[in-house]
């Protein structure tokens, strides 16, 4: 099993039916300690369906970032208190749990 990432909250609503937008929190966007990529990745993670299981290795898949510069942005969050790491008991890196906030709590 792979690093797994999961939303905290539903991040999707729906206009019409046919259109689905990501809400996140003003506090987060204006937050001058997280740079533009790190919050472009959080945007990106929130967009992710609820129950849709995502692996870390995944992320440069979505941008023109290699390994590195989505490593970067995805560290960024977890200092910044944004992605809480969550260890399972095997205590092995590739099976870490993610949950994805948008506030700080």
């Amino acid at each position: 099993m792979n690093n797994t990432i999961e939303n905290e909250r539903w991040g999707m609503i729906s206009d019409s039916g046919n259109y689905y937008y990501t809400q996140v929190s003003k506090e987060f966007m204006l937050n001058p300690d997280i740079s533009l990529k790190a919050k472009g990745m959080l945007c990106l993670l929130l967009s992710l369906p609820k129950d849709q299981r995502f692996y870390k290795y995944q992320l440069p898949q979505f941008s023109k970032d290699k390994r590195d510069g989505t490593s970067a942005a995805f560290e960024e969050l977890v200092d910044g208190g944004y992605i809480e790491v969550v260890p399972n008991k095997s205590r092995k890196p590739q099976d870490w749990k993610y949950i994805i906030k948008d506030t700080l709590d």
